[in-house]
């Protein structure tokens, strides 16, 4: 996931997180051990590259399934859906 800064001013404590809505199906944590949720600065007009591992708890079955990506800064709330599509083999 891209996060990008699209204010004028520099945002401090970034909350980033990726959540499958069917949320008995997968887990979803960073990539990196050392990410925990938050950006500690990115400033106006940049943005960070964060990455997820999606993995099922159990068999999933084929069909699509939603993820919604969120991001706190500077007071305001983003959040913006995708979806991964599961098919038979």
């Amino acid at each position: 996931a891209t996060v990008t800064n699209i204010e004028k001013q520099d945002a401090a404590v970034v909350i980033v997180s990726l959540e499958a809505k069917e949320k008995g199906e997968f887990q979803v944590f960073p990539r990196s051990e050392g990410f925990n949720g938050t950006i500690s600065l990115i400033s106006a007009g940049s943005s960070r590259e964060v990455t997820f591992v999606i993995n099922p708890v159990q068999k999933v079955l084929p069909g699509t399934y939603t993820f919604v990506a969120k991001t706190t800064f500077n007071g305001k709330e983003y959040s913006k859906e995708a979806t991964l599509t599961v098919k038979d083999n």
